[in-house]
């Protein structure tokens, strides 16, 4: 009896995970249905476009109207006249919930992923890579680069007059060992084998 107890909790616990996981997922797209209504284009419209909205976010027209009447029930927008108009500006701040910071990186790195895999983007979308070997000092110099860039263009978009497009920008900078190496002792060690070798 205990054994059936703990497999039924242990299964009530895994669909607990799996519903939060599908929320922040939900939530995820939901916040691109809100930025494609910021748009410029949507604001001059006559009447309401979930049409406009799914070309503009990728996502298919139901979707779009479910993330609207998500966006309703929390009070982001509101249904005034023949259009959705904002009530209040949501910012998404993930750095106290690692998981679900975790979460939204997973499904904005999976769309990326799945948007190459289908191609047709043409240059105005941008996939690189480039995989290196270097030096410590040059690897934290491109981390600091990493980070200015970001906060750069998180500026650049403060800064901008119109919103006349919804962008994803995705970036990644990794090494591959999975594992934190002891530095000191690697080069400690390298040194005396090349001396030893010297000798």
């Amino acid at each position: 009896m205990r054994g059936a107890k703990d497999a039924r909790t242990k299964a009530q616990a895994a669909g607990t995970g799996a519903g939060a996981a599908a929320a922040r997922l939900r939530a995820a797209s939901s916040h691109a249905v809100l930025r494609a209504l910021e748009l410029d284009a949507y604001r001059e419209l006559p009447a309401h476009d979930s049409d406009f909205l799914a070309q503009e976010t990728g996502l298919e027209r139901a979707e779009v109207e479910r993330h609207l009447a998500a966006l309703v029930a929390a009070g982001q927008f509101r249904r005034r006249g023949k259009r959705y108009r904002i009530e209040r500006v949501m910012t998404v701040d993930t750095q106290p919930d690692a998981e679900r910071n975790r979460a939204l990186k997973h499904h904005w790195a999976e769309f990326a992923r799945q948007r190459l895999l289908e191609g047709g983007d043409g240059e105005q979308a941008l996939y690189s890579y480039n995989l290196f070997a270097i030096s410590e000092p040059a690897f934290e110099r491109i981390r600091r680069l990493h980070v200015e860039h970001f906060e750069r263009v998180r500026e650049i978009i403060a800064q901008s007059k119109r919103a006349d497009r919804v962008v994803l920008m995705n970036l990644q900078l990794l090494p591959l060992a999975r594992e934190p190496r002891h530095r000191s002792a690697l080069t400690a060690g390298g040194a005396g084998r090349r001396k030893k070798a010297s000798d």
